[in-house]
């Protein structure tokens, strides 16, 4: 790094965009000058940690680091100059002491003489608390000469003062010189905090710890790394004492100014939303003994805690901080009588002014104020109100979360004003709006339990709603018997609008040609009663009735007003069955087409559905992009959508979907990171893994060698779901287990049925999936895996039929697979073909370097290697031959794993001789008796075996 101080750094996630952006900058590609970049952002953000890291990577450069202070009593002209020269001797380079101007030509020539024979490369940190010389010099290096190789990287904190600050204006001037980008720098998101905590904690953070560390933090690194320090890296959550570190660090600013304005500061703090110092008047007012700061200390108090930049001035004049773990803190700082005292004053006031016309947010505040004041009949009624407020507001997940809180205050009130009953329909009614299908679930559960015989019409709508709900969460699917009940309770005449909606959600578990007559039935039904949420299912169950039956015509002719229908009643489950099935019919055999139109379906739900349906949008599309191969949309869609934390369900299964794409290409412990929390969520209530699930978990035991975890897996998802997505998958296991040597009776006798289970050819519904017909695709990769199990002659025909099925259906990583099987195959047959086994080799190779799949890249050129096949851009396997073979099988002696170890690195008899000064015939004597204790057919399957457990280069 030459002779400058930048430091070590810890290591960065979560900031790609952003350090490509600095680098080409800094370091453009080239010969030729370099430029500047300023970092902006909140203290910590992680601008100066991102700095250090931008330097470290430029190589073979000088670095200069120095840093600006907040000198108060006394002025150093240039100071970050002096200390970042001070190991060259800052009066070599220039006189700091001279006048500003005659300094900076002086430094200016120096720069010259030191950039002549390399980069050189200055560190400017906290640039606003520079004084004018020092702000001007920089702006006069930036805007020197083109080729120059000097590059210049700066930081500067974002701070809302009440006074423009000098570096405000030079920021203005630097935007404006050509070579220097002014970069932002934002806090991490929901997903970015999580990968800093695994990084941190050395291990996968529980998800629970991320959101609590989430809820403090707000992606603020520098606080993230305080928060866990020390902590336990299994912590499921934080202790109830933050560390002393986090506090010292967060509360010092506020501390230094004083006690009087740390006291208005706890207030404000109390308050909990931003406010005026007038509001603040009123709130010391309504305490008949405060314990706080006077009315007359409130404004100056504020005034110097914004210089400070501790809070900032937004509307009207209200101040707020810039950071909520300020106000935690400083409110946790005051004992829990004040406390109380300022939560029920602030109640007062509220009751004094008149909440007519209040905002939601006010009515919010205000319900939490009375929360914590401890009287209950307050907290009550201002709980409701809260609630009711939320939901006109538009704040469902708000609605929800005090729906709860008046559910649970209600037994400790003596007259409340609503009966249990209103409160259980206002926290469906959140429920729903808030796009929660678990806590919907569960109320109209509740519900049910509360309704009479005689309320025919509501039960009716209840359990309808249950069944979807139950579905839609993947706990389970109705029974004919459900259904049936369901039916036959509906009243033909003089029906309701919950008639129809029930016939309508019957018919979607219904056979295809019932489907048709009921959902018919039901939207006659919908349109006579002119009911929005009958119409929006009867419409849906029409669409869906028309794909089971192949009616493209009726589904292009209803799927909009379905569409529209379901947004009208902010309905995600009815919008995205919708969705689905257009986007099928209307891209039939276009798989990217349709992944397209999930993505333009989510861009425009979101913001009109509530978040948890849009999320699963999100998660059809990233599943249909990793399945067409295209793994960069395949991870945008999915860090979309997780760092929305769209909910359990869809969040189990977003994981499932991350953590196959990780087994793919190779990141078994990333695909384990994901799992384990989708394992965490699933043990949080009710959820079940899909299939997907199941698959993905199966492939990562198989590439690790453990056919018995991947059996147990399957076993285990046979027995709870008919599954045909499973099918393939069990015939892998056992072709796995039976080629390494175990008998096929050892596995267990569900995987072995699910194995050889009969597939259906002809396209249905249910092997229709993201337009795509895949029963074809599962029977061919069955028949093949088959093969593979039994040794039969023509496995490698039956693999190639399956890769050219799998090429039809748009499915490259099974393509792939499907040639590093057929090469297999042709390579370890009593007579290899070693000309035919080049084809898809070849071709399978080209498919793992497109798809970053380097697991199945390995081991197809190590099948290439070891058959002495010639691929494209390949040279010499000395690699494979430097690396140690492990004693893989019991028996063999060293000489037999030395021969081993030359066999899979592609050595001929002749070389291997040569090489061990031995005769042709002693080497063919050693291979014949490693083939017989392996069981391997030839030495292309001695090499392939072996190399399965070879370390990784």
């Amino acid at each position: 790094m030459g002779p400058g101080e930048a430091g070590a750094t810890p290591q960065i996630v979560g900031r790609d965009d952003v350090r490509r952006r600095v680098l080409a900058r800094l370091a453009p590609p080239g010969p030729g000058g370099c430029g500047s970049v300023i970092l902006t952002g909140e203290p910590g953000v992680g601008k100066t940690t991102l700095a250090k890291d931008a330097v470290a990577r430029l190589a073979d450069a000088a670095v200069f680091a120095g840093s600006c202070l907040p000198l108060s009593t006394v002025s150093v002209p240039m100071l970050a100059f002096r200390s970042m020269f001070r190991l060259v001797g800052a009066d070599s380079v220039a006189d700091f002491d001279a006048a500003p101007a005659s300094a900076l030509l002086q430094l200016d020539a120096w720069l010259d003489e030191q950039t002549a024979d390399q980069r050189v490369v200055l560190l400017v940190d906290d640039l606003q608390w520079a004084d004018s010389a020092m702000l001007d010099a920089l702006l006069y290096l930036m805007s020197g000469p083109p080729a120059r190789r000097l590059s210049i990287i700066a930081t500067v904190r974002d701070e809302s003062t009440t006074a423009p600050r000098p570096v405000d204006r030079w920021l203005s001037n630097a935007r404006h010189v050509e070579s220097c980008e002014v970069v932002a720098v934002e806090p991490l998101d929901r997903a970015g905090t999580t990968e800093q905590l695994a990084a941190l904690l050395g291990r996968s953070p529980h998800q629970t710890l991320v959101e609590e560390v989430w809820a403090h933090t707000r992606g603020f690194p520098y606080f993230t790394a305080l928060t866990v320090e020390g902590i336990d890296p299994d912590a499921r959550r934080l202790p109830p004492a933050l560390p002393s570190r986090l506090a010292e660090a967060v509360l010092a600013p506020a501390h230094e100014l004083g006690e009087a304005v740390a006291g208005v500061l706890r207030v404000l703090a109390v308050g909990g939303r931003p406010l005026t110092a007038n509001e603040l008047h009123e709130v010391v007012a309504a305490v008949e003994r405060a314990p706080g700061p006077r009315p007359a200390d409130i404004e100056n108090a504020l005034a110097t805690a914004a210089e400070a930049g501790i809070v900032g001035v937004g509307a009207h004049g209200s101040y707020w901080f810039r950071h909520p773990l300020s106000a935690e803190m400083l409110a946790a700082e005051l004992a829990e009588r004040e406390r109380t005292a300022w939560h029920a004053a602030f109640v007062r006031r509220a009751e004094v002014r008149s909440t007519e016309g209040a905002s939601f947010e006010d009515v919010i505040r205000l319900a939490d104020h009375a929360e914590e004041s401890g009287d209950a009949d307050d907290a009550y009624r201002w709980t409701v109100a809260a609630c009711r407020a939320a939901l006109v507001g538009g704040s469902f997940a708000q609605a929800l979360r005090f729906a709860d809180r008046a559910l649970q205050w209600h037994p400790r009130v003596d007259a409340p004003a609503e009966s249990q009953r209103e409160l259980l329909e206002l926290r469906r009614r959140a429920a729903a709006d808030a796009g929660d299908g678990e806590a919907e679930l569960e109320t109209v559960e509740s519900l049910l339990r509360s309704v009479e015989p005689e309320e025919r019409r509501l039960r009716l709508e209840l359990d309808a709603r249950r069944l979807l709900l139950r579905a839609a969460g993947q706990l389970s699917e109705p029974t004919e018997h459900e259904v049936g009940a369901l039916c036959a309770r509906v009243r033909a005449e003089h029906a309701d609008w919950e008639d129809a909606f029930a016939l309508a959600v019957a018919s979607l578990w219904m056979p295809a040609a019932d489907a048709a007559v009921t959902a018919h039935d039901a939207l006659g039904l919908a349109r006579a009663t002119d009911h929005d949420v009958a119409l929006a299912w009867s419409l849906t169950a029409s669409v869906h009735s028309a794909e089971r039956v192949g009616d493209t015509a009726q589904i292009r002719r209803l799927a909009p007003e379905a569409l529209r229908a379901a947004v009208r009643i902010r309905d995600g489950l009815a919008h995205n069955m919708a969705v689905n099935i257009a986007a099928t019919a209307s891209h039939p055999g276009r798989p990217d087409e349709f992944a397209d139109a999930i993505h333009r379906a989510r861009v425009t739900a979101s913001g009109t559905l509530p978040s948890p349906y849009v999320g699963w949008l999100g998660m059809w599309e990233a599943t249909d992009w990793f399945l067409l191969g295209r793994w960069d949309r395949c991870r945008a869609a999915l860090r979309s959508t997780l760092s929305e934390y769209p909910g359990r369900p869809v969040d189990v299964a977003s994981r499932a979907v991350a953590g196959w794409l990780a087994v793919r290409q190779g990141r078994a412990e990333r695909a384990r990171t994901h799992f384990a929390r989708a394992d965490e969520l699933i043990a949080e209530g009710e959820l079940v893994v899909s299939p997907d699930d199941v698959i993905a978990r199966a492939e990562l035991e198989l590439a690790l060698g453990d056919t018995g975890a991947a059996a147990r897996l399957v076993d285990e998802a046979s027995s709870r779901r008919e599954a045909k997505e499973l099918v393939p998958v069990a015939a892998r296991v056992l072709a796995d287990h039976v080629r390494s040597g175990a008998p096929e009776a050892t596995l267990p006798a569900a995987v072995r049925d699910l194995a050889r289970r009969e597939l259906p050819t002809d396209r249905t519904a249910d092997t229709m999936i993201d337009g795509r017909e895949y029963a074809p695709v599962w029977e061919r990769l069955q028949r093949a895996e088959l093969a593979r199990a039994g040794s039969v002659d023509d496995s490698a025909d039956r693999w190639l039929e399956a890769a050219e099925a799998c090429a039809g259906a748009d499915l490259p990583w099974e393509e792939a697979y499907c040639c590093e099987k057929a090469a297999e195959a042709l390579l370890i047959a009593v007579r290899p073909d070693r000309a035919r086994a080049a084809e898809p080799l070849r071709r399978g190779l080209a498919i793992t370097d497109r798809l970053g799949a380097r697991p199945l890249g390995a081991s197809l050129r190590q099948l290439a290697l070891s058959a002495r096949i010639p691929l494209p851009g390949s040279g010499a396997g000395d690699e494979a031959s430097a690396r140690p073979l492990p004693l893989f099988i019991d028996g063999l002696t060293p000489r037999e794993i030395e021969i081993v170890r030359l066999v899979v690195a592609g050595r001929t008899y002749r070389e291997i001789a040569g090489e061990l000064f031995v005769s042709e015939k002693t080497v063919s004597s050693h291979i014949s008796n490693v083939l017989r204790k392996t069981g391997a057919a030839n030495r292309i399957d001695l090499a392939r075996r072996a190399a399965a457990v070879m370390p990784p280069s």
